[in-house]
């Protein structure tokens, strides 16, 4: 359960949530892979109403890249993904009955999906600072990583919902060999959180 219990979804099991050994953000829930250190993020963020559907994804990608200290636009590579509109049905659930939405037009629970896959490069990985507070940036190691995301956006709550997971490139292969072999839908462990979110509690959002 994400947000006590007012959002489920299903996240592998052997997945750990940082918030056991570190603090989180209210608005964030993060989990981070034993096998590869990928990081999955929920974060619930006020709508951008500026940002229209088709640029959506983009935007985010990018606001991510900033947040990561990457100034140029050299170190970045995105592409939309291809995942087809979803909605709420009655049950909450954000359906994926092959991939076709179900609820009538105009429910106040209407989401619509936007998504992309990209590359950051030189992402610094760990934390910024230790427990005291001192620049632990000289100690970070330097790494290339693919981001998958994904937004669900809920216009009547105001609210956009970003699931981002973002996975180090292994060493051996470099995002600018791999671009143009980049897949064009979401990796499996996204698609599994998105496809089984459910929200329990929409008072969540105010």
């Amino acid at each position: 359960p994400l947000y006590g219990g007012a959002i489920t979804c299903m996240i592998p099991s052997n997945w750990l949530d940082l918030s056991d050994i570190r603090q989180v953000p209210d608005h964030q829930e993060c989990f981070l892979s034993k096998d590869d250190n990928s990081l999955l993020v929920v974060e619930i963020l006020s709508r951008e109403d500026q940002v229209s559907d088709s640029s959506c994804a983009a935007f985010f990608f990018k606001d991510l890249a900033e947040h990561n200290g990457i100034q140029s636009p050299d170190d970045i590579q995105f592409q939309d993904a291809r995942l087809p509109a979803m909605t709420m049905d009655s049950s909450n659930s954000i359906t994926n009955d092959a991939l076709i939405a179900n609820a009538a037009a105009g429910d106040k629970n209407a989401v619509s999906v936007c998504a992309g896959i990209g590359f950051q490069n030189k992402i610094a990985m760990g934390r910024d600072f230790d427990p005291e507070g001192h620049s632990r940036r000289h100690l970070q190691e330097m790494k290339d990583v693919r981001v998958d995301l994904c937004v669900l956006r809920l216009k009547e709550q105001g609210t956009d919902m970003l699931v981002t997971l973002t996975t180090p490139v292994p060493s051996s292969v470099h995002p600018n060999e791999s671009i143009g072999t980049m897949p064009q839908t979401m990796s499996p462990i996204l698609n599994q959180v998105v496809s089984t979110l459910k929200i329990r509690d929409w008072g969540l959002f105010g």
